[in-house]
């Protein structure tokens, strides 16, 4: 557990010396999304376990954007078929609840063609970006 803290918090201390630099930084998974388990799955955990995801839930910091690239699991499987869609499907359905996590939370439909998910995504962060200072 402490090895996990302590990388999660030197990560969050890089990301913020960037940030105060007047750098943009992204994340291709924040650490709430990849290691904290969804709001309903608490109680089925060992104690240092329960233990980190108190730490994650409770002190640390939520990203200010979240966009979630979406897309069904057929379509991901499609695209690169490296586990099952039942897996895939899963795994959407848990980042969807774990929507609170972040303090903007944005779906992206990724099937789209790939010039307009690129505009959406760098639209959401220029707007994210300004509205924020």
């Amino acid at each position: 557990m402490f090895r996990r803290v302590s990388e999660e918090i030197y990560r969050q201390i890089v990301s913020w010396m960037f940030q105060l630099r007047g750098y943009v930084v992204l994340n291709d998974r924040h650490f709430l999304f990849d290691a904290c388990p969804e709001p309903t799955d608490v109680s089925k955990h060992r104690l240092t376990d329960a233990v980190h995801n108190w730490f994650l839930r409770r002190l640390y910091p939520r990203p200010g954007l979240a966009i979630f690239l979406d897309a069904p699991a057929e379509v991901l499987y499609e695209r690169k078929q490296e586990v099952p869609v039942a897996f895939l499907e899963e795994e959407r359905r848990v980042l969807l609840l774990k929507r609170s996590y972040a303090k903007t939370f944005v779906i992206v439909d990724t099937t789209k063609p790939l010039e307009q998910v690129a505009t959406t995504i760098n639209d959401l962060i220029y707007d994210h970006c300004r509205n924020k200072g």
